[in-house]
């Protein structure tokens, strides 16, 4: 029982701080929170041809992870999975 206590609790700890060093939604990004994590999702400006760079990133229990970039809309369309539209107004 106090193995279970004291996993509950780190687990609690490790939650607390990844909120805490988390990167603030700003406009133009989208975070969620899950689990000890986020991930974020982040618009660049339109560009002349409609199309814009979306970069997805994420991390958990308070380091960064990884980010990737890929152009949308325009010519290019919407990916699989991916939100249609623009983030940023």
């Amino acid at each position: 029982m106090k193995n279970i206590l004291t996993m509950v609790g780190i687990g609690a700890l490790a939650a607390a701080y990844s909120l805490a060093l988390a990167p603030p939604a700003s406009a133009g990004c989208q975070s969620v929170y899950v689990l000890g994590g986020y991930r974020s999702t982040c618009d660049g400006p339109i560009r002349p041809d409609g199309s814009w760079d979306r970069c997805d990133g994420g991390g958990f229990g308070g380091f960064g992870g990884g980010s990737s970039c890929f152009p949308m809309g325009g010519p290019f369309g919407v990916p699989a999975g991916q939100q249609p539209g623009h983030i940023y107004p």
